[in-house]
Order: structure tokens, then sequence, then C-alpha cells
């Protein structure tokens, strides 16, 4: 009897399921070692973290709301809009095209992201993140792994999109 094939689906679910792992995994240890231990009085008081000096370095942040943080304090109504979105990707899977894997694989990446923060907006009231990029007086906002998953997920998307495969 020959081993069949992993379907799209069971691919869709070990994407999902591997960037929920790792941003909750980056998450706790953010937390672990990177969250002031007592009061903040300026910033010397957050630990950092440099990966390459002068463009990456990790550091603790708490948002409350969402990408660049805006709607700050809004994790209810947020935390409604990730349901919503969330039931909108897994309908927008199952039109694509079985052929069209990619666009699949794109999906479980941004569904990945967005329950991965859903989680921590509804079990934390806010989000954490600990990447931040910048160079000289450039400063990207703080961000953490979902919005990579996120991000990365809606490029691929994109990119199928402008070469007309979806």
């Amino acid at each position: 009897m020959k081993r069949e094939k992993f379907a799209l689906w069971q691919w869709s679910l070990v994407i999902l399921t591997i960037g929920f792992i790792v941003d909750h995994a980056t998450k706790f240890w953010a937390e672990a070692y990177l969250k002031p231990k007592g009061p903040v009085y300026s910033a010397a008081d957050i630990p950092t973290i440099t990966i390459i000096p002068g463009c990456l370095e990790f550091v603790y942040a708490e948002n409350t709301g969402a990408a660049f943080s805006m709607m700050t304090s809004q994790t209810g109504i947020l935390a409604i809009i990730s349901v919503i979105a969330s039931v909108g990707l897994v309908w927008f899977w199952t039109t694509l095209s079985p052929a069209e894997k990619w666009g699949r694989y794109a999906v479980a990446l941004i569904l990945s992201g967005a329950v991965g923060n859903l989680v921590d907006r509804t079990f934390r009231n806010f989000v954490i993140d600990f990447i931040h990029a910048y160079f000289r007086q450039w400063s990207w906002p703080v961000f953490n792994i979902a919005d990579s998953c996120i991000c990365v997920g809606a490029g691929i998307l994109a990119v199928r999109f402008l070469k007309n495969k979806i």
C-alpha cells in the first residue's frame, strides 16, 4: 500500500501550527527575559538585546492597539475584528483552487498571526511585541512573529494576485 502525500489542508495546518507555536514561544521568552523587573524611569531601565548593532534589537513592549499601535486600548473591538477576519480567511482558503497551493499557504501564515495575536488580546488584554528594527533616526514600530507571519502571508498573496494567479 502506497503512503499518500500530505494534502494541501494538512500542509496549511502545519504552517498555521508552526507559526502559532513559534510566535507564542518567542513571546514567552520575551516576557521572561526582556520584561522590566521593576519600575521603569527611563529607557536605560528597559532591558534590550542587540542583535545587529544599529539595525535590530529585542525590546519588550505591551501593545494594546493594532499594528503600529493604532486603536490603542480597543482590545475588545480588535478581538472581534480578529475573529471575523479569521473566519473570512478560512472561507477564502476554501475558495482557492487546489492548484493555488502558495495562496493557501499564505492564508495559513496570515491566519497563524491573526490567531496568535488574538490569543494574546483575549488572555492578556495586550499583545507582546519585542522585535525592533531601526536605522539611524528611522525606527520601525516594535513587532512580533505573528505580525511577521501576517506581513509575509499578505506579501505572498499580493504577488500571487498581481501575477493573476488568484
